[in-house]
């Protein structure tokens, strides 16, 4: 079991934001959002999950990409970047660095729209 951490406190927006996130709909079961128009989105998507991520879990991931037609999607262990614990921030830690190059390669690839 992972040890309980202090959080600071969240503004109510955010809480119910973070809510959402663990929902099996997620955000998308917002009826203000325009999710029609999601499915219009042309540009390539790279969506990371974090298998310690207890705030964007696999599923919630899995279930907020599942609009967007041209999604890659991975999900990575601490193990991928050499860590016993990523969870929600530790992607962008350095500790995580080796875990950058995919999506650095991804970013820098001319997209399909642009011709190889």
């Amino acid at each position: 079991m992972e040890p309980v951490r202090p959080r600071p406190d969240l503004p109510a927006g955010a809480a119910h934001q973070k809510t959402a996130m663990r929902t099996p709909g997620g955000f998308l079961d917002d009826p203000t959002l325009p999710t029609q128009r999601y499915s219009t989105f042309q540009a390539p998507v790279l969506a990371f999950s974090i298998d310690d991520d207890h705030e964007a879990t696999k599923a919630s991931v899995d279930a907020m990409m599942a609009a967007y037609p041209h999604v890659q999607r991975r999900h990575l262990t601490p193990a991928d970047a050499g860590q016993d614990h990523l969870g929600h921030f530790g992607y962008f830690r350095t500790a995580a660095q080796p875990l950058w190059d995919e999506a650095i390669t991804w970013l820098t690839q001319p997209s399909p729209s642009q011709g190889a």
